[in-house]
């Protein structure tokens, strides 16, 4: 049975896979995009944003049941777990190597083992709700996005007298825009689907049974400071306070949400003077300095739990 760092570890590990190999496909995809915005082109302006929306709705529906599948796999490293939580998973299958529906089916079916079959109809929801619905609005906003960005790189280049003729030199001319693009927005909206499948699973009674509370983890030596500052937080899974200070807190934020148990957290809850005499605990308080990240138009990135915003 795995400790409880190591199930961390594998947390980070897991996701960390599927966030490190998606985005090259995710600039390939901007890539398309933008070569038929700078050449006119709209037959392959709709080919390009459709492929966009496909990939974008397969990998965030991807990443929300590999959060669900982590709930199983820390649920494991728990002594008081039911020992129906007690079995080894292997390594999650990742696009591109594996197709999505390969993939995804995968870990629905060793979910249904753990949480019933019940999951696998689930599963055709979760699919369809990133697919029709988040994946829509994301390709739809990047695509505003990319073709601002393409129209000032026309207007420099006619500016300068350029003349360009080839898809690369295109590509070229926009600087490396989709490169970044989608390392930040891509990477923020797969940690926000695995934080809310994460959360989602956590509604499961067998799990409530062992989970009590949650804590904010920070990792990286590079962690901003507000974040660095949430790790303070310990609080129960439905406290508000992971209505506004749940991962991610930021563009590329790496923090994550760590299941505590019941006899964990309530130690943790006592030494805080936190518990109260009839075992009900005080909600946790903004930690001085904490908070997500302030955008450049003075908003607070984080406006909901990220399964809140996702389900509804």
């Amino acid at each position: 049975m795995p400790t409880e760092q190591q199930a961390a570890a594998r947390v980070e590990a897991e996701i960390d896979g599927l966030l490190d190999n998606s985005p090259e496909l995710f600039e390939r995809r901007l890539n398309d995009l933008a070569v038929g915005i700078w050449f006119n082109n709209l037959e392959l302006q709709v080919r390009a944003r459709q492929s966009l929306q496909r990939l974008i709705g397969e990998s965030m529906a991807l990443a929300d049941v590999i959060g669900r599948r982590r709930v199983a796999l820390e649920l494991a490293a728990i002594d008081e777990a039911p020992k129906m939580f007690a079995r080894q998973y292997g390594k999650t299958p990742v696009i591109p190597q594996v197709p999505f529906r390969e993939a995804f089916d995968d870990i629905i079916n060793r979910l249904a083992v753990t949480f019933g079959k019940d999951i696998k109809n689930r599963g055709i929801e979760i699919a369809r709700l990133y697919s029709e619905k988040h994946a829509f609005a994301l390709a739809g906003s990047t695509s505003r996005v990319l073709t601002e960005r393409v129209r000032q790189s026309i207007a420099k280049s006619i500016r300068r007298g350029e003349s360009v003729t080839k898809a690369s030199e295109a590509i070229s001319k926009i600087g490396g825009f989709t490169k970044g693009y989608a390392h930040t927005v891509y990477r923020t909206n797969l940690t926000t689907a695995y934080t809310a499948g994460r959360f989602k699973q956590l509604e499961n009674e067998n799990v409530r049974k062992v989970i009590r509370g949650l804590k904010y983890s920070i990792r990286g030596i590079n962690t901003r400071d507000n974040h660095r500052a949430n790790s303070k937080i310990w609080a129960e899974i439905d406290d508000p306070i992971w209505n506004t200070h749940s991962p991610p807190q930021g563009y590329n934020c790496h923090c994550r949400l760590i299941l505590v148990s019941k006899k964990r957290f309530e130690r943790k809850m006592k030494s805080q003077r936190r518990l109260r005499a009839d075992g009900s605990v005080r909600p946790a308080r903004e930690p001085s300095g904490g908070g997500p990240d302030t955008l450049a138009d003075g908003s607070l990135f984080v406006t909901n739990r990220p399964d809140r915003a996702i389900y509804g």
